[in-house]
């Protein structure tokens, strides 16, 4: 299967009855791990045991996509790492 339609499949599994990742809106993680910005795949992470640790790399995680935005690029996995870790 495509990359492409891989990301497809895994934006319909996201269910928006678990709210917000790391409780930071537009953020959203399906069960298997794959964080979203807006529906759109930024990221893959395990699960968190530490609510303040998901938290912290969940607002980092929405600068970044944020800061794409705001020059124009286009926000995905493929970008989010283009201007370093985040």
């Amino acid at each position: 299967m495509a990359n492409n339609q891989v990301r497809e499949n895994k934006k319909m599994e996201v269910s928006t009855e678990r709210g917000w990742f790391g409780g930071v809106e537009n953020l959203s993680q399906s069960e298997d791990g794959y964080v979203f910005w807006k529906g759109e795949m930024v990221e893959l992470l395990d699960t968190f045991t530490d609510a303040e640790e998901e938290k912290n790399i969940a607002v980092r995680l929405a600068s970044r996509c944020m800061f794409l935005e705001s020059t124009g690029t286009a926000v995905n996995v493929g970008n989010i790492y283009l201007f370093g870790d985040y």
